[in-house]
């Protein structure tokens, strides 16, 4: 996991809890480490282990926390120089949740995504996207559910999902599942940004 990571954790815990908070949980997590760099790579173990301890020290439940850092990652990234690392997933917030890959080769954030304990970041981390291009992003998360119906190396989607992207993105109709804990759902298959919405800056480096 890229420091950068761990410094947006620092930078969360001390603009909204105090340094006093911060410095606790980086005693309890990483006190063998003087200082994270942004671009050096740690072992995944030290994120979690600051994500545990702040959720802990602070009194916050987990998953509320991760949601907290989701949120807050992309505007931090912005305001600390990194801004070239938004740049590249476009224009908008289509565009940007379809080249969302791009940014994972920079920063590794798909190291949080594939794990099921980190994964209420990810709504947060939509929802601060949203907000550095000015729209509202809603987020339900039924990923475990409908991957269970899914097939592989293809993405499924919902009706409410597609009536809210179907202008944006091409979606190809699946039919009828059953899915988990849902009953029967209609669904599509996510296919990709339609032509001409890309723009030169999505293209990956």
């Amino acid at each position: 996991m890229y420091g950068m990571v761990n410094l947006a954790i620092e930078g969360l815990l001390t603009e909204r809890y105090g340094h006093s908070v911060w410095q606790a949980v980086k005693d309890r997590a990483a006190p063998g480490i003087d200082r994270f760099l942004t671009m050096e790579q740690y072992p995944e173990e030290v994120t979690q282990g600051l994500v545990a301890a702040a959720a802990e020290i602070t009194g916050r439940p987990m998953d509320e926390m991760l949601n907290e850092l989701g949120e807050y990652f992309t505007g931090y990234a912005k305001r600390s120089g990194h801004g070239e690392l938004l740049d590249i997933i476009g224009s908008s917030l289509p565009e940007a949740l379809n080249n969302l890959d791009n940014m994972h080769t920079r920063v590794a954030l798909h190291y949080l995504s594939e794990r099921s304990g980190l994964a209420p970041m990810i709504p947060g981390a939509v929802r601060g996207l949203g907000r550095l291009f000015d729209t509202d992003a809603t987020v339900r998360q039924v990923a475990s559910p409908m991957e269970s119906s899914g097939t592989a190396g293809k993405i499924q989607i919902t009706r409410e999902t597609f009536e809210l992207i179907q202008d944006e993105f091409i979606c190809e109709p699946r039919g009828k599942v059953m899915v988990k804990g849902k009953g029967e759902l209609e669904t599509w298959y996510l296919v990709g940004l339609r032509p001409g919405l890309a723009t030169p800056s999505a293209s990956p480096p």
